[in-house]
């Protein structure tokens, strides 16, 4: 794995420096092979087949898990691979499946929501490249929303729960005005350099703020089963296959499990001079700290105002007497109680000051409210909060 981060460095900081041209396409069509996620602080890289690694990707534990006839089978394929990083500075993202609506929506009506009738579709997998702290904004799952998927089409609150203890999430999760996480569900795992990761396509997750002075990056691998193929990107007008080229070099299984697989294909790669690659440090990648030159967008513009609207939401602080304090208009402060599980709506102006404070006016946390509502939802929990 330390000598696969070392090409993927040497890859990341080649199209920064112009080594690897930043046109092209991938594989499926002529969609980019790297995009902004929805601002200039994310990046969504897609992989060359030249770093394709088959003693990784075809892990035995990986595989007898994946291929189990409960998750994906043993005729599953490869979708897609490549790396997702954030740049210090990056804000929290936005709560997001990576399929949207549930693709068999008759089995709601069949074995009720939660009756897992069917078993999983697609399964995303992550590893970090480094030791994620809670600084460097680990990626948050909203748990049992699996279970809801398909809630934006379906009238969800119409079609009876299998599993009662789901009732309550479902009733949190429909008042969201926006897409949000009911504090008890929340989750964020600190993965090590090296953990693997997997989860459902249609849990609900996001990135967190990187706090950090290190380029946030890791791993992803997107299996599913041999008829999904996925909606995020384009296959229209040709058959999808992995490249242009053959995939002969490669084993036999590790062609079958990427015959449908997404690759980058830029205009041009200059070849790495040997000495360069021999001499990457192993935390050359988080040093690297900006993929591309860019206006940074998201400067704030100090004279801008208006109100934004989120939520802040207590996940597991359960001291008597917590509180959530911003200061309004004329410097009068307004408080509210914070107490486990609670989710509060705000509505504030950006730049207000909210302050999570504990009896006695200890103050345990400090949240800056930012202009374009970048945060969505605020979580507060053990993890992130000092008390």
């Amino acid at each position: 794995l330390k000598d696969f981060k070392r090409n993927i460095t040497s890859y990341v900081k080649g199209i920064a420096s112009g080594r690897i041209s930043e046109e092209g396409r991938t594989s499926y069509a002529g969609e980019m092979y790297y995009f902004s996620e929805r601002n200039p602080y994310r990046y969504d890289l897609c992989f060359t087949e030249d770093l394709v690694n088959e003693e990784l990707m075809l892990n035995d534990l990986l595989m007898r898990i994946l291929q189990h006839y409960t998750i994906l089978g043993i005729d599953m394929n490869m979708l897609d691979f490549g790396v997702i990083m954030a740049e210090p500075g990056a804000p929290t993202g936005h709560w997001h499946q990576d399929m949207g609506d549930y693709i068999f929506p008759s089995s709601f009506y069949k074995s009720r929501v939660a009756g897992h009738d069917l078993p999983p579709f697609a399964v995303a997998v992550i590893t970090p490249l480094l030791d994620v702290t809670m600084e460097h904004g680990p990626t948050e799952f909203c748990m049992g929303t699996s279970n809801l998927a398909g809630i934006d089409s379906l009238e969800l609150e119409h079609i009876p729960m299998k599993d009662p203890k789901l009732q309550e999430l479902r009733d949190e999760f429909l008042s969201c005005t926006e897409r949000c996480c009911p504090a008890p569900a929340w989750r964020a795992p600190l993965l090590e350099f090296g953990d693997v990761l997997l989860f459902d396509y249609t849990l609900f997750h996001r990135g967190g703020s990187n706090n950090s002075p290190d380029l946030r990056s890791l791993i992803y691998n997107t299996y599913a089963r041999p008829w999904y193929k996925d909606p995020n990107f384009s296959v229209t007008g040709r058959e999808v296959h992995a490249t242009e080229s053959p995939l002969s070099r490669f084993s036999e299984p590790m062609q079958e499990l990427m015959k449908n697989v997404r690759f980058a294909i830029p205009d041009e790669i200059k070849p790495e001079d040997p000495d360069v690659l021999a001499n990457i440090q192993f935390d050359d990648l988080e040093k690297q700290k900006q993929f591309r030159d860019r206006h940074n967008e998201l400067e704030e513009d100090e004279g801008e105002h208006g109100l934004v609207q989120f939520r802040v939401s207590n996940v597991d602080i359960d001291i008597e007497g917590l509180k959530a304090c911003m200061r309004t208009e004329g410097d009068n402060v307004s408080c509210y109680a914070f107490h486990k599980g609670m989710d509060l709506e705000i509505s504030a102006e950006a730049g207000t000051i909210i302050i999570i404070v504990a009896p006695g006016n200890k103050v345990i946390k400090s949240i800056r409210t930012h202009p374009k509502d970048w945060q969505g939802q605020i979580i507060v929990s053990s993890l992130n909060t000092k008390f």
